[in-house]
């Protein structure tokens, strides 16, 4: 190989990577513009979607919930319309039930604990039991009477009449009941 056809290739070989790095660039651009579009048109879903379940359009559309709406009416799977609810925070995943505050913590441990027993004993679901949303309010309020639960969100008196004893006795045995009424 001579020295011009080598420099020939070589020249040819830069230009074949400097096209591969234009190219690459290009599609990293138009793949970004294509995610901030994913993002913005998820936000506008999530905008109409709160409008709707707030106006209860679903009901007018003959649904009987806002899960049904967005399964059925909107084509989405459950997973995607568990998410879209976590979004709209509607439920609160068991991946936050979670506290900076130890005392707390353990409430929260004991409850799920609690819970799921509950519901493994009724043949149920453990949100049927009780929400993570109020399971979490009972224990960061630390509610030790029947009168502290009627205050929170989530029970009611079907709610008391079944659980409120079993709540109630529960964190007066629990052996962090001590601890967390100190803290």
């Amino acid at each position: 190989m001579t020295v011009e056809s080598f420099s020939t290739a070589f020249d040819l070989h830069s230009g074949a990577k400097m096209h591969d790095k234009n190219v690459a660039f290009d599609l990293e651009t138009q793949l970004f513009d294509l995610r901030m579009a994913e993002i913005n048109l998820r936000k506008q879903m999530l905008f109409h979607l709160r409008q709707a379940h707030k106006s209860k359009l679903w009901r007018e559309l003959g649904t009987q919930s806002f899960a049904q709406f967005c399964t059925e009416g909107l084509g989405y799977s459950r997973t995607e319309t568990r998410e879209i609810f976590i979004d709209l925070e509607l439920i609160l995943p068991s991946s936050r039930l979670v506290s900076d505050n130890p005392s707390v913590q353990r409430r929260i441990d004991t409850l799920v604990s609690w819970r799921r027993l509950q519901s493994d004993r009724r043949n149920c679901a453990p949100y049927r039991v009780i929400t993570n949303r109020t399971l979490l309010i009972v224990a960061e309020q630390n509610a030790l009477s029947v009168d502290d639960l009627k205050r929170i969100p989530g029970i009611g008196p079907k709610k008391i009449g079944e659980f409120g004893d079993e709540i109630i006795v529960h964190h007066r045995i629990s052996p962090h009941f001590q601890i967390s009424r100190i803290c």
